[in-house]
């Protein structure tokens, strides 16, 4: 009877059905079973009907969530993997994810993560836990269950999804003000710099989009540089690829808001990569807007203005000071403010038409 119901729950037009014939509180009982067998087939059902966004709320509001917790537990590794699906599935929801926090949810899923019994167990996990990352709410729990560590851990997997999955998580973390260092200290940032020079190019773009967030800190700036993470992120920045190149140059521009990371930088040519890839994209502001922000955040140093204005900075800042975007706009003149107060500069700036763009500036 139980095989039976297992293969009707995967029947996306009879899930319903199942659901309002009063098939969860049967599966429920069935959940604490002695027998093993009951059990997994009872969280393979779980899983199958969690699949779907339609029968998603029937099963979290009339399910008993620390059953289903406890399932992660249990001695069959494939009830384990059948009850970690089916907490993945309800995750994709966030009331779900908070009720899965609060049934103790976390715990189980940082110990899969370090589970020797198959690699499909940790995938689950952190596939869960990065459903459940996306929601900021749930970033203080993750820092406070110490379930950071495992997922860092993670980081050095053999399998790449679970090496995607888990920078995926500490990307999220480490987007909220709150939680960054909980995301960097312990090994965080160290394994996003590793991971820079992995062999899939996924991971490696994942893993700049990670720094970019650590480097809205200027303490973690300067230790990206000083981890060995710069010359990675300059070779991406000149990549093929357009998402990994932008990504990487979005890490670099934020490093160069710290004047201690201006000299390595100007070192490995960053300015020339900044310049040419808003050449490139200058068609397409949002694009390009973190590109031209790494310029205008080198000018803050004055013994490189000079350089900055050899080097081509001018025309991007230019082409920024003509944005619609006031705040946009203000960076620019900034900059350029600073640019101007060398005389080979001013000469390249009025050979580019900055007259022009002042004057309409004096009019808004």
């Amino acid at each position: 009877a139980m095989m039976t119901l297992c293969n009707i729950s995967t029947c996306s037009g009879q899930q319903f059905n199942f659901v309002l014939e009063s098939g969860l509180p049967t599966i429920k009982q069935l959940c604490t079973s002695d027998h093993p067998l009951l059990r997994q087939h009872a969280a393979m059902i779980l899983c199958n009907l969690t699949s779907h966004d339609g029968t998603q709320d029937h099963v979290a509001r009339q399910f008993d969530l620390l059953l289903l917790v406890e399932l992660m537990n249990d001695a069959s590794v494939e009830c384990q993997a059948y009850a970690t699906m089916a907490i993945c599935n309800l995750a994709s929801k966030q009331t779900h994810g908070s009720a899965i926090m609060m049934a103790g949810g976390l715990a189980g899923l940082a110990n899969m993560l370090e589970s020797t019994d198959g690699v499909q167990l940790q995938r689950s996990a952190l596939l869960t836990l990065y459903n459940i990352s996306t929601y900021e709410s749930s970033h203080t729990f993750l820092a406070k269950k110490n379930v950071m560590h495992s997922v860092m851990l993670s980081c050095r997997s053999p399998d790449i999804l679970c090496r995607r999955f888990a920078l995926l998580i500490m990307t999220n973390v480490a987007c909220n003000d709150k939680t960054r260092k909980d995301a960097t200290k312990g090994g965080g940032l160290q394994a996003a710099v590793l991971a820079l020079k992995d062999e899939d190019p996924t991971t490696m773009r994942f893993a700049c989009i990670c720094l970019a967030n650590m480097a809205n800190d200027s303490t973690t700036q300067s230790q990206i540089v000083v981890h060995g993470g710069l010359p990675s992120l300059v070779s991406l920045s000149v990549v093929e690829d357009n998402e990994t190149r932008d990504c990487a140059l979005m890490c670099l521009s934020n490093l160069a808001a710290n004047e201690s990371n201006h000299s390595p930088l100007m070192k490995q040519g960053v300015l020339k990569g900044f310049v040419d890839a808003s050449a490139v994209t200058a068609k397409h502001d949002d694009a390009s807007l973190c590109h031209v922000l790494g310029i205008a955040n080198l000018t803050s140093n004055s013994e490189i203005l000079s350089r900055i204005g050899r080097g081509g900075g001018i025309r991007p800042l230019l082409s920024l000071a003509k944005s619609d975007n006031l705040h946009a706009q203000c960076l620019a003149l900034s900059s350029i403010r600073r640019l101007s107060l060398l005389r080979d500069n001013q000469e390249r700036l009025v050979m580019e038409g900055i007259v022009q763009i002042l004057v309409n500036s004096c009019k808004t």
